[in-house]
């Protein structure tokens, strides 16, 4: 079997739901630059001396603060963690 059918057919069944989680946060002030303002707020409470978790808590706090409802802060928070993992990976 053609993995790239497979592929293709199981992103095909779940692009409805896909659609909506994005329409969702899109609405709510999810896009690119919010993302881009907390990945800058990661790279500062990556070099503050506390645990991962308490890292976290202090950019969720900051972009809720900026008047971003704790749900989106909390989803763009671990996408712009991912991204900064990310950047050691390609070094």
């Amino acid at each position: 079997m053609n993995p790239f059918k497979a592929l293709w057919g199981g992103l095909k069944k779940s692009w409805p739901f896909i659609n909506l989680i994005l329409n969702y946060g899109v609405t709510r002030g999810f896009n690119e630059a919010l993302v881009k303002q907390a990945l800058a707020w990661v790279r500062v409470a990556a070099r503050k001396e506390i645990d991962k978790a308490e890292r976290r808590e202090w950019v969720v706090q900051i972009l809720m603060e900026k008047g971003v409802k704790e749900s989106i802060a909390r989803l763009v928070v671990e996408l712009a963690y991912q991204a900064y993992k990310s950047e050691f990976e390609q070094v």
